[in-house]
Order: structure tokens, then sequence, then C-alpha cells
């Protein structure tokens, strides 16, 4: 009778210490994500959209929070969120989450990207910076833009030289007719942004033809 309880102690007390090296049971159910939809399902510069946090069926949900650009919309703690009437400050990527009744945070939602308006007038920067420029290396033009899913177009003295979804344009200068004036614009799904700076390009020194 003795040796059973000693045993039974002994059991209790590797069970304890397991415990308190990994932390215990954890009955906790992990959340599941939220899902944002949208009304209108496209919305457009103008209009008044909604966007509504759907958590799981079942769910005590306590409050909300909404986030645009990874930074948290103060003061809007409820399923939904109106962004009347839309305008191009509104662009951006938004999340929401939601707490339970023991203050228990969700996992993120999915991203919902809105895009109303073209892009901003890019930036065109020039490296190394010119205007005159040796004919021995490459001359990097580079557009800087905003947003995701654009297009860059280049133009010397305005003429289209090329399109392409990167930033950056290298010019070899192989010939006298590179020289000139450079610009760029961007491009996303609702339209063609304004033309850049201008960057003057010149130059010296001896060309292949």
């Amino acid at each position: 009778m003795g040796l059973q309880v000693q045993i039974t102690i002994v059991v209790v007390q590797s069970t304890c210490l397991l415990l308190a090296l990994f932390g215990g049971v954890n009955t906790q159910t992990r959340l599941a994500n939220p899902v944002i939809a949208s009304t209108p399902l496209v919305p457009e510069l103008g209009q008044n959209l909604t966007l509504h946090c759907n958590a799981p069926a079942g769910v005590n949900v306590s409050r909300f929070s909404w986030l645009k650009n990874f930074a948290v919309l103060v003061g809007n703690e409820g399923p939904s969120i109106s962004l009347n009437p839309l305008t191009k400050s509104d662009d951006g990527v938004y999340v929401c989450l939601y707490f339970n009744e023991n203050n228990s945070q969700s996992p993120e939602s999915n991203q919902y990207d809105l895009l109303v308006s073209p892009p901003d007038p890019p930036v065109l920067e020039a490296n190394p910076p010119g205007p005159l420029f040796q004919t021995s290396g490459y001359v990097y033009l580079t557009c800087k833009t905003s947003g995701n899913n654009v297009q860059t177009y280049f133009f010397r003295n305005g003429v289209l030289i090329t399109t392409q979804t990167w930033s950056t344009y290298y010019i070899y200068p192989n010939s006298r007719s590179l020289s000139g004036n450079y610009t760029c614009s961007a491009r996303n799904s609702k339209g063609q942004s304004e033309p850049s700076n201008i960057v003057k390009i010149i130059f010296v020194g001896k060309f292949i033809y």
C-alpha cells in the first residue's frame, strides 16, 4: 500500500514538472480570420463605399479594429467603416481584426486593396546625376512612383521609349541621339499619371555612331 502511494506521488510530481516546463495544457482555441467584404463590389471615385469585417459565426465579438496601410484607424471599432464619398486619399490596403469576450485578438483578415484613382505624378532621378554624362558607362533613370501593379513609361523629348513593369531604365550612350529631355509616367488600372519632372541628359565624349 505504501509503495503504491509513493508511485502515485512520483507520477503526479512528474506531470506537474512537465506542465511547468512546457507551459501547461492550452485549452484556448485559436480564433479564425475575419473576412472583409465591400459594398459595392467594384467601387469608383466619388461613390460611397462600406467595408464590412465579417467574423466567423458563433464568435462573441466585443469589438473590431481597422487598419489602413497597417496603421490603426483610431475610433473605428465597429464591424464596418464607410468612406463617403471616395477620394484619392482613400486609396490603400485595408485589413481588420476582432476581439472576443476574453479580449483575445484574432488574426488579420484578407487584405482589401482599394484603388480608385491614377497614380500621383512620379519623380524621375538620374544616377549618376547630370546633366553632363560621359560615354564610358551606363546612366540609370529611376521613375519613383507609388502603388502596386503599376506600369512605367519612359519618354525622350516627348516620344515614348519603353513601357515596363519595373521602375529603372538603363541608357548606354553609344549614340549622340540619346541626349535629350527625359520624363516618365505611371499607369494603374484607373488611368495614367501626369508626367514627371524633366531630367536633361547631355552625353559628351566619343560615340560609336
